[in-house]
């Protein structure tokens, strides 16, 4: 929205981000200073988190990097902290 959420453009499908293979997992997106963070599993059960990283407002996501190997996650802002310090 560039309007405050008060009216929203037509979504689209970014191809830098992966799509989680149709296990139905939901993403975590979060905002430092115009930079935003976007994490979310590549595998199945929550497993093999990947962040990435867009500095032209979600336009392009050439940043990546993955948090946890094969063990679980989940969406907590901690991880996206600590990885911010890595990926910046």
């Amino acid at each position: 929205s560039y309007a405050n959420g008060a009216s929203w453009s037509a979504g689209s499908q970014n191809k830098d981000l992966q799509d989680d293979g149709g296990a139905g997992c939901e993403g975590s997106v979060l905002n430092v200073d115009n930079t935003l963070f976007f994490m979310e599993p590549e595998g199945l059960k929550r497993t093999s988190m990947k962040l990435y990283c867009s500095r032209d407002q979600g336009r392009s996501w050439k940043t990546s990097k993955q948090v946890n190997g094969d063990n679980r996650g989940g969406y907590r802002s901690p991880p996206l902290a600590a990885a911010f310090l890595v990926l910046t």
